[in-house]
């Protein structure tokens, strides 16, 4: 608290010891995170190969710029949990540098383009970054569409879905798809968690209430789910829904929970109209599974 450092070599030795005392253990990660010790990022990349610290040292390394962090990240991605996927995404795409290097890794098969949801393309989307851009739309195609275009799909989509004989489509299947894409973002029953509109229900508004939204998410957005992006003093992008805001502190909530930033941190703060939802989601699906998560959806 009061900027004293002098014990820190011995909290990272500490931190580090897998056979120490787990009490001593967090007491060191939480003091050593709290003050950000670049001097012990070595020490929380480690961290990456202990269950007991992996999730947050995930979600702490975000707050650091080094090539060792995305390099760890995507090496070890797919011996992760869902949960520490997700963190990890969330890190790998709240810096240009990390997503450059997600992006790669997606292009590479490293990383299947399917674990990305909606979410973490739409925070790629919000790096402002040209290369980053460009490898977006290399792997998922243009993200912005005419109204005309859009239109033009729904229509086709609709009319597809309507003409199909669904019952050799798989609603189960459907579900996997959910869970992939959309579940980060959206509540279905007891499937998901509610960063972006509530779904329960909402199959009985029918299959084109579902393709209007997806198709053009940034149609109609609720002040509720507005995007609140904001750009710390050391580069880190955060975007998410504000839940809270003091005098010192906003909050934001994002797929991995929730988030507080000083605002003597903050460099930047921008909230857009656009929705959390990037255009271009069903595309990431074959049509045959883009069939299955409609059937799903307006069964549910």
């Amino acid at each position: 608290m009061f900027g004293d450092d002098s014990a820190f070599p011995r909290l990272r030795t500490t931190l580090a010891d897998t056979s120490a005392d787990a009490d001593a253990r967090k007491h060191a990660f939480a003091v050593l995170s709290r003050a950000q010790d670049r001097a012990s990022l070595n020490t929380f990349v480690g961290l990456l190969d202990d269950k007991a610290f992996r999730l947050p040292a995930i979600q702490l390394l975000a707050r650091f710029d080094a090539p060792a962090v995305s390099e760890a990240l995507i090496r070890e991605f797919k011996g992760y949990s869902p949960t520490e996927k997700s963190a990890a995404l969330t890190t790998l795409t709240g810096r240009a540098p990390y997503a450059v290097a997600l992006l790669e890794a997606v292009g590479s098969d490293t990383i299947p383009r399917g674990e990305l949801t909606a979410f973490h393309v739409r925070q790629l989307t919000s790096l402002g970054n040209a290369e980053v851009d460009r490898r977006v739309e290399s792997l998922w195609g243009p993200i912005k569409q005419t109204p005309a275009e859009k239109l033009e799909r729904i229509n086709r989509l609709e009319t597809v879905f309507n003409e199909a004989p669904l019952w050799a489509y798989s609603a189960n299947a459907g579900r996997e798809h959910f869970e992939k894409l959309c579940m980060a973002c959206h509540k279905l029953g007891d499937l998901g968690q509610q960063l972006g509109p509530e779904l329960t229900g909402a199959g009985k508004h029918g299959v084109r209430y579902y393709l209007e939204n997806v198709i053009d998410p940034d149609a109609v957005v609720g002040t509720d789910f507005e995007l609140t992006t904001v750009e710390t003093k050391s580069d880190e992008v955060i975007s998410g829904l504000l839940v809270n805001e003091t005098a010192s502190a906003i909050t934001l909530r994002t797929t991995v929970g929730e988030s507080v930033v000083a605002k003597a941190d903050i460099q930047s703060r921008t909230k857009s109209q656009k929705s959390l939802m990037p255009e271009g989601l069903l595309e990431a699906l074959p049509d045959r599974e883009q069939i299955e998560l409609l059937k799903f959806l307006t069964g549910n």
